[in-house]
């Protein structure tokens, strides 16, 4: 099988912060294969692309309104925002300058799943995706991980299993460093895909399943934030009875995000080391404190434009 393949794609590296001297050592998640979860540390590398071309199109998500239209310029000072934090915080952002015709690229987060093969490269499995308007996109995709230096592998990929990459197939590690994979399903993403995908990584008796159910919750990571070691916030009430039971008997500090802060994408958050960037966070949030009891420190960079698409920071960044 092979994959058509976009242009020769912009791809732009601002130069590697003082920061950047070595990754974090006590990275809670850095011996998990999959390496393009929402964990990071300081020296991660970071996938972005510009939303110079964001704009509603369609309406394939219930946030998306054709008459709510993208302020671009806005979008764009929001997001260099967004990455001016990421290299504060020591990550080496890589972006890309969007190509045309492809208006939500900027979601890198569905790109695919990017994990440590058994030669010790990265190697990414291309997203299928479930709406048309979004298979344009896989070309691209796949132009920016050769220029990325990533492998791309089709032994997982079958066009006929929808899937949404770390979207929907979301790394975490338990309190006693074993690893698992969460893999979300409902709307948008066939769980065959997911076993497809265990199974190829080794972890198909590490695969979780949890149905989603609430609309607004399409993907996972709008839904479910694992944080770090045996940490995850969620919200209940975007999941089935049986999938919060199973979340509940896997994680020790599991967190119930309010429907405000829900409301706001605060599981589409990253962690960076000690930090948890999110959008916003609503005034009577819990969230922050929750997170000062474990270590972190909450930073918000407000993402208004991109939440018209639904997706905020987690469905800007893909950790490569």
């Amino acid at each position: 099988m092979s994959l058509n393949v976009g242009p020769s794609p912009r791809l732009y590296r601002p130069g590697a912060s003082a920061l950047l001297q070595s990754a974090t050592p006590d990275n809670p998640y850095k011996n998990h294969p999959v390496v393009s979860g929402c964990v990071a540390s300081k020296g991660s590398r970071v996938w972005m692309v510009s939303p110079r071309r964001l704009q509603i199109e369609s309406e394939i998500n219930p946030h998306m309104k054709l008459a709510n239209r993208v302020d671009p310029r806005q979008a764009l000072k929001e997001w260099w925002s967004l990455r001016e934090l990421y290299q504060q915080l020591g990550c080496d952002v890589n972006w890309f300058v969007p190509q045309p015709g492809v208006p939500d690229q900027v979601f890198t987060a569905n790109a695919g799943v990017i994990y440590v093969d058994k030669s010790g490269e990265k190697a990414l499995i291309p997203s299928t995706f479930w709406h048309p308007e979004r298979q344009k996109e896989v070309p691209h995709i796949i132009a920016q991980a050769k220029a990325l230096g990533l492998k791309v592998s089709l032994d997982a990929y079958d066009p006929k299993l929808k899937h949404e990459g770390v979207a929907e197939l979301m790394p975490y590690v338990d309190s006693k460093g074993e690893n698992y994979l969460l893999g979300t399903h409902g709307f948008r993403t066939d769980p065959d895909a997911h076993r497809q995908i265990a199974e190829h990584l080794g972890m198909r008796d590490r695969l979780i399943l949890l149905k989603l159910v609430d609309p607004l919750g399409y993907h996972g990571d709008v839904c479910c934030f694992p944080i770090g070691k045996g940490m995850v916030a969620y919200y209940p009430d975007a999941f089935d009875r049986d999938s919060q039971d199973k979340l509940k008997e896997l994680v020790p500090n599991l967190f119930a995000v309010s429907q405000a802060d829900y409301r706001l994408f605060v599981c589409n958050g990253v962690a960076v080391d000690k930090n948890v960037v999110v959008s916003a966070l609503s005034r009577d949030s819990t969230f922050e404190t929750f997170l000062e009891k474990h270590g972190y420190a909450a930073r918000q960079t407000y993402l208004g434009q991109s939440l018209k698409s639904g997706g905020s920071a987690r469905c800007q960044t893909l950790f490569c």
